[in-house]
């Protein structure tokens, strides 16, 4: 008796030919259900296009347990294409993996065994294991000739104890080079059961679409495994890297990965380090989590299973200097031989419950405050504006006099042309008046102690920056609201927007910088413009020059994304500043932060097509300065420290870095790309980088980061 299980497309039996009826056949007049064409002219004349499309057609399980399974291969236009490439240019390499999923006497899903597996040998420690992988050793066929469909018959078989009830997966990888074009990558699994009955039961935890958010598209081996789904066939318990003894089981990995330079062991002096293909060393010590490792559901995004079923192999994830194994226990509630750990470890309560350990407390709605301005009025050059603003917290009114918030600032910065200074003042009580205090509504009149710029001219731009910290809890910033006002003329303009919030959220959940009170990234750039050198917490030595970097955003934000593929480590002064007891301060080098996504994909960050150039008129070079030290080391005015006091710490040579060429060495920092982009300005300051990178130039943008 044979099985024949339908997939997407029509039916496909262990022997004869497919076809569709009425399906064209590779040239000439359409041809007839199965025999690939009549009347066309031979094989050989094909013309395809790039991409690659694969359908699984069908599986189908023999009493035996030979597997076999028909695919439809096309390319991006739907032409058929022969898998050998004999036919057709670019030939596609096709893989499988067959996995059966694990379920409990109650039909609830559990993980995946897989049926195809090979043994790897550790050459450090020789140490053998069993991991699954793909089918080696099976054949095909093709059917349906000219169709494009082939049939793949497994070498390995299905055991005679193989639950036929059970769910079992078929994936599958295949990739294709056509020409220049990049390698086309597709990804597919097909579920289904060998007795032939409809699939009920499916496992159900991260979803792989929520990966996609930091990741854009999932990249591993190589880049042919873009899918979370596929990725669990392979990565099960009990799946170990034989040259670590680090686990592989995707709960247990996935953990440990995301964790990185936080894991206890990490901590301790440890390397967590996976060792794969051709002993190829992937050492996961300093990946960095973009938020709160805390934060479960930026990965399980459906459902508590992750909270109302911890297993031990998720756990020792994050935590892994515990151990519950007899004999070597850490963990306080002794060895555990099974999963039971709801018996202490429930959703909610219990001795330790997951939910509540797992809580972060000040992401709690009804904590976070909010702040908004509306209206700015009476702001002239040198006379700072009154705001209006309404305040809530939690949703609800607050009145600030009564229940101040911690944090309440107005920062100014100007011009909107592009920002070019700023200026502070804390919104203390003593200045502000109520509109209407049940409501949260209150006026700040700047105090004559305040100092305007007496330069500001045209548009700027106010924005109120606002925290709270209840006792017991860490700072809850709520989002600085901008708003545009004029000092002097009379039409008012914007400040252009090249990045949201919301993009850098994907990632960060929540960005906040400087202890979680300022948010908002298009705020962060009203400080960190273009004529901000960064010289305020950088090392000052007495007899030496020190490098500045510029902290203007459009080259620091690239900088610190671009990490490891920089030529020149990214340092910048941190907290606290240096001081007598301690003239470096502290350094904060970015060099290890790994951007989760390719890094030419400007679109993960930028508003629209604002990664393009030539950039808007009046946008403004950044500064990067040489400062040095003229104060005396010998000599009766010298004193006992290293430390470079204020009169003598002065700019030696200060560098302007044209606007474009500022943004794009933030990534591309050789000294070639710097050379060339410093060719392609003027002595005044003119950039041509639009002649070539403009888009639909033979260079732009677009088209050398992927992005058409």
């Amino acid at each position: 008796m044979v099985t024949i299980l339908v997939g997407c497309e029509g039916p496909v039996g262990p022997s004869g030919a497919p076809g569709t009826p009425g399906e064209p056949g590779p040239s000439g007049p359409p041809g007839t259900s199965g025999d690939g064409g009549s009347g066309g002219g031979p094989r050989n004349t094909w013309v395809v296009g790039g991409g690659l499309q694969l359908d699984v057609l069908a599986v189908a399980v023999d009493e035996a347990g030979k597997v076999m399974a028909s695919v439809r291969l096309r390319d991006k236009a739907g032409k058929p294409l022969d898998r050998d490439g004999t036919f057709t240019e670019g030939a596609v390499s096709v893989s499988f993996v067959l996995s059966r999923l694990e379920q409990s006497a109650t039909a609830e899903p559990g993980a995946y065994t897989a049926y195809t597996t090979r043994t790897q040998t550790s050459p450090i420690n020789g140490a053998s294991a069993v991991q699954p992988s793909t089918d080696s050793g099976g054949t095909w066929e093709e059917i349906g000739v000219g169709q494009g469909t082939f049939r793949y018959t497994f070498k390995t078989t299905l055991p005679a104890t193989a639950p036929r009830n059970f769910t079992h997966s078929l994936g599958v990888y295949a990739t294709r080079t056509f020409r220049d074009e990049p390698r086309a990558v597709v990804n597919v699994v097909q579920h289904f059961r060998p007795d032939g009955q409809p699939v009920t039961v499916r496992r159900a935890s991260a979803d792989g679409n929520a990966c996609k958010g930091c990741h854009g598209t999932l990249n591993a081996h190589g880049g042919s495994r873009t899918s979370f789904d596929l990725c669990i066939m392979c990565h099960v318990p009990g799946a170990v890297d034989p040259d670590t003894g680090h686990s592989i089981s995707m709960d247990n990995m996935i953990h440990a990965i995301h964790r990185g330079h936080e894991l206890p062991s990490v901590v301790a002096g440890g390397k967590y380090q996976i060792i794969g293909f051709n002993q190829a060393v992937v050492d996961f010590s300093e990946t960095r989590f973009p938020r709160d490792i805390r934060a479960c559901a930026t990965c399980h995004t459906s459902g508590v299973a992750h909270l109302a079923k911890p297993a031990v192999l998720a756990c020792t994830g994050c935590h892994d200097t515990t151990s519950l194994a007899v004999g070597t226990v850490t963990h306080a509630g002794g060895a555990q031989t099974d999963d039971k750990c709801t018996v202490c470890h429930p959703q909610q309560d219990g001795l330790v419950g997951i939910g509540e350990v797992h809580r972060i407390k000040e992401d709690d709605p009804a904590l976070r405050p909010a702040v908004e301005i509306l209206d700015v009025t009476g702001a002239a050059p040198g006379v700072a504006p009154r705001i209006s603003f309404r305040v809530t917290v939690g949703g609800l009114p607050r009145d600030i006099l009564t229940t101040p918030l911690t944090t309440l600032r107005a920062t100014f910065a100007g011009p909107n042309t592009d920002f070019a200074t700023y200026t502070q003042a804390t919104i203390a009580t003593a200045n502000v008046t109520a509109i209407d205090a049940s409501d949260g509504r209150f006026l700040w009149t700047p105090p004559t102690t305040f100092v305007f710029p007496a330069s500001a001219a045209d548009s700027w731009t106010v924005a109120l920056e606002n925290a709270s910290q209840p006792t017991g809890l860490g700072r809850i910033g709520g989002d600085a609201p901008q708003k545009a006002f004029l000092v002097s003329g009379s039409t008012l303009m914007q400040r252009r927007q090249v990045i949201a919030a919301d993009k850098c959220n994907v990632c960060h959940g929540d960005l906040a910088a400087h202890g979680g009170g300022r948010q908002d990234a298009r705020y962060c750039t009203m400080c960190h413009n273009a004529n901000n050198p960064g010289d305020e917490r950088i090392s000052r030595q007495e007899g030496k020059d020190i490098f500045v970097e510029t902290v203007s955003f459009a080259n620091f934000v690239h900088r610190i994304h671009a990490g490891p593929y920089l030529t020149r480590t990214h340092i910048i002064g941190g907290n606290p500043a240096p001081d007598k007891a301690n003239s470096l301060g502290k350094p904060l080098d970015f060099g290890d932060i790994r951007f989760p996504n390719k890094l030419s994909e400007c679109r993960a960050c930028h508003v629209g097509t604002s990664y393009n150039v030539p950039l808007q008129a009046g946008v403004l070079p950044a500064i990067q300065e040489v400062r040095t030290c003229t104060e005396p080391t010998t000599g009766p005015t010298a004193d006992n420290d290293t430390y470079c006091d204020a009169p003598y710490w002065i700019a030696k040579e200060t560098i302007k870095v044209a606007p474009a060429t500022a943004a794009c060495i933030g990534c591309h920092d050789s000294p070639d790309a710097q050379a060339h982009a410093g060719a392609m300005t003027t002595v005044m300051g003119f950039e041509s980088c639009a002649v070539c990178h403009g888009e639909g130039d033979a260079f732009s943008v677009s088209l050398m980061h992927g992005l058409q």
